[in-house]
């Protein structure tokens, strides 16, 4: 009446692994793509500031107008109130010159690193046209 079962029979699991692997290799696909599709559009949410109203080379460098992979403006927005990145107008009038280059540098937190992508000089324009948007009060 009761069919003897063999859980270590090949035959008898095959099914059932098939299954579980297929299970798990979706979910974790689900998982990145997820991932990645919602940190696609939470981190890059900010507007860049028209061309034409920038004066600045920081300004234009910020803005994503100088070089296509340095695009500050679409985490900090493009006059830097911030979009889904901090924003600055209350940060950088308590930064030193030299943190604001640690952090261009460095990326803190989810900020990439901006070291290799831009000149030393290119940095200094940075920093140069934040100071002038947020004077210390």
């Amino acid at each position: 009446m009761f069919r003897n079962f063999n859980v270590r029979s090949d035959i008898d699991l095959l099914p059932m692994t098939h299954s579980f692997a297929f299970l798990v290799s979706r979910l974790r696909r689900l998982c990145v793509v997820g991932g990645l599709a919602s940190c696609a559009v939470a981190c890059h949410t900010g507007t860049a500031l028209p061309a034409q109203s920038l004066d600045s080379p920081g300004g234009r460098l910020f803005n994503g107008y100088v070089k296509t992979d340095v695009k500050c403006f679409s985490c900090h927005n493009g006059d830097g109130t911030g979009a889904n990145g901090p924003n600055l107008a209350e940060r950088v009038p308590k930064l030193s010159d030299e943190a604001i280059l640690k952090a261009i540098d460095e990326g803190p937190s989810y900020m990439p690193s901006f070291k290799d992508k831009l000149t030393a000089g290119e940095k200094r324009d940075i920093v140069a046209w934040l100071r002038e948007r947020f004077k210390t009060p």
